[in-house]
Formats: structure tokens, sequence, C-alpha cells
């Protein structure tokens, strides 16, 4: 994390599925972790992304 990437920016909140992967691979849906013992989690924490919308969304 660098002190560019925060900001005041709050979270978005806004999990998808990422529409960009390659046709056949299984697309993640909001259910797929329901009731599971898991979250969706996060490649990078949105805590670390505060900068810009895009950048937090981009977390999700």
């Amino acid at each position: 994390m660098f002190s560019n990437d925060l900001g005041s920016t709050p979270r978005q909140d806004d999990f998808r599925a990422d529409n960009a992967l390659p046709l056949g691979w299984y697309q993640v849906t909001d259910n797929d972790y329901s009731s599971s013992g898991f979250d969706r989690g996060h490649n990078v924490p949105s805590a670390d992304r505060t900068n810009t919308v895009t950048a937090n969304s981009s977390t999700f």
C-alpha cells in the first residue's frame, strides 16, 4: 500500500462477477458463498484503496 492509495472514499461493497474471464470459465455469483462459512474476500483490502470510487470498487 502507498499513501496515495488512501483517501476518504467510502467502501463501495459492489461485488460482481468478472465478465473479462475467458469463455467457459466459471463465473462466481452472489449465492456461491451463501452458508459456506466463507466470504467473497478481496484481492486487496477495501480500506487500502480509498483514494477514488473506482479504486475502491476494483477491490471487490
